[in-house]
């Protein structure tokens, strides 16, 4: 496959990646915080950007062993410490009144389907791409750019259908799109040149857009908001770098502990601070750069394991 290797490191992306954490956050504050379809969006953004970034490393020895470290084994190190939780603050290990694959793939927590999601789908992305060796280029462009423009144009018929289903599904079907958004973005960024990567960057990223302008007008705010937000500013991240800023990969460097642990860190700020919910901006921003100090701490204990698990 022809796609050259990001060569060097985007600042905008780390920039995109804390934005998106925060977004996350703000999106699983507890009671009516407004503005959670904007929050959502971090959640496309997490997805478009790990998608986009796997494409260029496709073929890669250890790939499968490489994503289930950094996917699944944190995936059942929280799993145990959220269930735990719940047993101790007298709630079931899983979700309750749910069929045992829907309880196990949605996880204790209410945002651990994302990692099996994630898992899943980059093994069938990658084996997608072993199976049709012969496309490469413009043509995996119209593939992976079709199927996000039949999936979002059928919002109608796939959003209420899915959301009967319940978690994880919903989630998983919401979170679908996204998937098709990166490996587009993937191969527009790895199959051309600077200036024509950024031309067809900006065309996909608007086309997408008109898309969930639409989507937004027909009632689906749901969906039609995050993918608006989150395809726009990936798409700017991957055409404009910003200047070289260690603070900024640094902070980015923790997004996926963030998402890990802030569920973690609202239980007990809410416990020890007493606060009233909806939370207010503060309290969320709170839990954010708790969450940040956390992985932080996490990142420099000497257990080997812990490499893994944020």
């Amino acid at each position: 496959m022809k796609i050259s290797r990001h060569k060097e490191h985007n600042y905008s992306l780390d920039l995109l990646r804390i934005l998106g954490a925060f977004g996350i956050v703000w999106f699983h504050a507890p009671g009516g915080v407004p503005g959670k379809n904007i929050g959502y969006s971090g959640l496309v953004i997490f997805i478009v950007v790990s998608i986009a970034l796997m494409i260029p490393r496709i073929p890669s020895p250890g790939f499968v062993a490489k994503r289930a470290k950094r996917l699944l084994v944190p995936w059942l190190f929280w799993y145990f410490v959220y269930g735990t939780l719940n047993v101790i603050t007298g709630n079931s290990f899983l979700p309750a009144g749910i069929s045992p694959i829907d309880a196990i793939l949605s996880g204790p927590k209410f945002h651990l389907w994302y990692l099996p999601f994630l898992f899943f789908t980059s093994i069938s992305i990658y084996y997608l791409i072993r199976l049709l060796k012969e496309l490469e280029g413009l043509k995996a462009v119209i593939l992976y750019a079709s199927l996000t423009l039949f999936l979002l144009f059928t919002t109608g018929l796939w959003r209420s259908w899915s959301m009967g289903l319940g978690p994880p599904w919903s989630q998983w079907t919401h979170a679908l799109p996204a998937v098709f958004i990166g490996a587009s973005i993937g191969y527009i960024s790895g199959t051309n040149s600077g200036k024509k990567s950024a031309i067809f960057l900006l065309l996909f990223s608007f086309i997408v857009s008109c898309v969930s302008l639409l989507i937004i007008h027909i009632g689906y705010k749901g969906v039609g908001v995050p993918y608006l937000i989150g395809t726009a500013l990936t798409g700017i991240a991957f055409i404009y770098n910003l200047p070289r800023s260690d603070i900024l990969a640094n902070i980015s460097g923790l997004s996926f502990g963030i998402y890990l642990t802030h569920p973690l860190i609202y239980l007990l700020v809410i416990k020890f601070m007493k606060i009233q919910l909806p939370p207010t901006g503060y309290i969320i921003t709170l839990v954010f750069i708790l969450s940040g100090l956390l992985t932080m701490c996490i990142k420099k204990t000497p257990l080997r394991l812990t490499k893994w698990i944020v």
